[in-house]
C-alpha cells in the first residue's frame, strides 16, 4: 500500500467525521456553557464568553455539516439544500405560531431550548421527505 494514499483518505469520509466532531463539539460546548450559566456567574465577561462558546460550538456544527452536504454528489445536495430551506420555512411558521400561542393564552411559557431541538427534528423530518419527493 502506497504511504500517500493512505494520507489522504476519501473526502466524503473527511467530511463525515468533520460534521460528526462538529456534533459531538456542539454538544459539549452546549453542556459546558448551559451547566456554567446555571450557576449564574456574577461577572458579566465570563457570562458573555460562556455564550459565545456555546454560539462557537452550534457555527462550527453549521459549518462541518454544510461541509459534508458540499461533497456530496448532486442529488444528495439538491436532497439537503431543498430540506434545509422546507426547514427553514416549517420552522418560521412554527415559531410565529407558537408565539401567536403564547399571546392568545393557549400556551404558557415554551423554553427556547425546545424550539431548537424542534428544528433540528424538523430538519431530519424535511431531509426524508425531499428524499421521498425526489426518488
Amino acid at each position: 500500500m502506497d504511504p500517500q494514499s493512505s494520507k489522504k483518505a476519501n473526502p466524503e469520509i473527511r467530511a463525515l467525521s468533520g460534521a460528526v466532531g462538529g456534533f459531538l463539539l456542539w454538544m459539549i460546548t452546549f453542556v459546558v456553557s448551559a451547566r456554567a450559566l446555571e450557576r449564574r456567574p456574577e461577572s458579566a465577561a465570563v457570562r458573555g464568553l460562556l455564550v459565545a462558546l456555546g454560539a462557537a460550538g452550534v457555527l462550527t456544527c453549521a459549518w462541518t455539516t454544510r461541509r459534508l452536504i458540499v461533497t456530496r454528489d448532486e442529488y444528495s445536495r439538491q436532497v439537503h439544500f431543498s430540506a434545509l430551506a422546507l426547514a427553514f420555512a416549517v420552522s418560521a411558521v412554527a415559531v410565529f405560531a407558537i408565539d401567536l400561542l403564547q399571546r392568545a393564552g393557549f400556551l404558557s411559557y415554551l423554553p427556547l431550548m425546545w424550539m431548537w431541538i424542534g428544528m433540528v427534528v424538523i430538519w431530519w423530518l424535511c431531509i426524508n421527505v425531499a428524499n421521498w419527493y425526489y426518488r
